[in-house]
Parts: structure tokens; C-alpha cells; sequence
């Protein structure tokens, strides 16, 4: 994101925040008013006592909702917060389905030949059987001295690859990486988008 977008942003969170604090503090001030009215209405005896209690109230019913539209503005505000990580890590993801094709097939070979063992079967995603074709997967194969098979079905993903065997499968979908390393990343990435 770019700073404008973040200050924009953060200029919306801000006003949004400052309209539903003030709103906020009407209401509790007219509801101390109206409290205060009756409470001098029904008054009788000890009309100064009595005065002073309501606005001991009125001061901590302003002070309960001024805590609780504090706690609805962080609420809100880390909502927003989640919401551009979320974009950050989809945009992420987008642009690495998104490379030159060639980039792509190297990106998608090199998985294939650290993670490849003999006997197992590629299981590409959603549109990549036709960038990474079967040429392609028996070209890895005899460099790595295995035997790789293409699967005919496509996989329900998009972006990177699986490899099945008889014994374990390896999901190496951009959609399985960068929800690991989005663990790893995240505060860094939060950092960066909220100085």
C-alpha cells in the first residue's frame, strides 16, 4: 500500500471514530439531562443531596460510555487494521500467480525438484496445466533421476503445486506457504503498513 492509502485509511478510522465519540457523548449528556430532570422532579425533602447524587451519576454514565466507544473505536480500528494485512498477504499471493510465465515454471520447478521424490504425482492448480505442461514435469524428473507423474485432474487451488505419494502428500500451494509464513510475518508486515 502506499502511504496516501494509508493515511487516507487512517484518516476514515480517525473521523469515524471521532463522529461515534462525540455522538456518543450527546447521548450520554442528554440522557444525564433527562436524569437530572427527573431526578429534581421527585425530589422533595432533600433537594441538594438528591442534586448532587444525579450528577454524580450523570458524570459516571458519560464516563461508562465514553469507555465503552473508546473500546468500539479500538475494536473497529483493528478490524480495518486485519483487514489491509489480508489485502497485503491476497495481493502477495496474486502477483506471484501473476509472474511472466516463464518465471513461473522456474518457480514451480525448483519446488518440484527440492521437495520431488521418486514415484510421486504433480497435482497442479486451477489453469496451470497450461504453463506447466507434462514435457515440462518429465524434463524434472530426468534431471532429478525419478519418476514424476502429471496428474490429469487439477487441483482445488490456485498457484503452486502438490505432490502426492502413497505415503505422504506435500501441499506446496502458495495458499499453504504464505499461511505459514504469514505467522512468521505478520507483525513486521503490520509494522510496515501502520508507522
Amino acid at each position: 500500500m502506499e502511504k496516501n492509502k494509508e493515511k487516507i485509511l487512517t484518516d476514515k478510522i480517525i473521523a469515524a471514530a471521532e463522529n461515534r465519540a462525540a455522538a456518543l457523548i450527546k447521548n450520554a449528556e442528554e440522557t444525564a439531562d433527562k436524569h437530572l430532570a427527573n431526578v429534581k422532579a421527585s425530589a422533595s425533602a432533600d433537594k441538594e443531596t438528591a442534586l448532587n447524587a444525579a450528577k454524580a451519576q450523570a458524570r459516571d454514565l458519560i464516563d461508562h460510555r465514553l469507555s465503552l466507544s473508546g473500546l468500539e473505536i479500538n475494536r473497529d480500528e483493528l478490524k480495518a487494521k486485519r483487514g489491509a494485512v489480508d489485502k497485503a498477504f491476497a495481493e502477495a499471493a496474486l502477483r506471484m500467480c501473476e509472474r511472466d510465465p516463464d518465471e513461473y515454471v522456474s518457480v514451480i520447478s525448483r519446488m518440484i525438484k527440492k521437495h520431488g521424490r521418486d514415484g510421486d504425482t504433480v497435482l497442479l492448480g486451477r489453469g496451470d496445466e497450461k504453463r506447466i505442461t507434462a514435457s515440462t514435469i518429465a524434463g524434472i524428473s530426468k534431471a532429478l533421476n525419478i519418476k514424476l507423474t502429471l496428474s490429469k485432474d487439477a487441483g482445488d487451488f490456485t498457484g503452486g503445486v502438490m505432490l502426492l505419494s502413497k505415503y505422504s502428500d506435500k501441499n506446496l500451494t502458495f495458499e499453504s506457504i504464505f499461511r505459514m509464513i504469514r505467522e512468521e510475518i505478520e507483525p513486521e508486515v503490520a509494522k510496515t503498513l501502520f508507522k
